[in-house]
């Protein structure tokens, strides 16, 4: 009988920003350090700021 393989999540982190640019990039950080596995994906929706 075939043994099972097991495999680790797949996670994705999807962070919608607005106006955040003196934040997100701790965020992104943050997020990195604690899920250095995971995916980021951050999407600006139109901000007036360097985000």
């Amino acid at each position: 009988m075939p043994h099972a393989v097991r495999h680790e999540p797949v996670i994705a982190v999807l962070l919608p920003c607005y106006n955040e640019e003196l934040t997100i990039g701790e965020v992104v950080r943050r997020f990195r350090e604690t899920l250095p596995s995971a995916a980021i994906y951050v999407y600006d929706n139109n901000s007036k700021d360097l985000t």
